[in-house]
């Protein structure tokens, strides 16, 4: 079962479930609004837009990955590169 990928519109509204953030002292009563976490918010909603336009473009990614992992730790070992294990790391 995959996670889901929230949209940025998400991430937004999570951010009001009453955590309570100070900044020098004083309560920030919304992140978004507050100038020094409001471009933190917009990156971070932005990353979270970007993973759901990847995520739409093609799922294939995702099933590779999910693949390569599984053929990883199926064996406790990674069977792409052996050379890592001759050299000890």
């Amino acid at each position: 079962m995959s996670a889901k990928i929230i949209t940025g519109d998400d991430y937004r509204s999570s951010l009001h479930d009453g955590r309570q953030v100070y900044y020098d002292g004083s309560l920030v009563a919304d992140l978004s609004a507050h100038p020094r976490f409001a471009a933190a918010v917009d990156v971070t909603a932005a990353s979270y837009d970007h993973a759901m336009e990847q995520r739409d473009a093609s799922d294939q990614p995702d099933q590779e990955l999910e693949h390569r992992l599984r053929r990883r730790t199926s064996a406790g070992k990674s069977t792409s590169s052996p050379g890592w294990r001759a050299r000890g790391i």
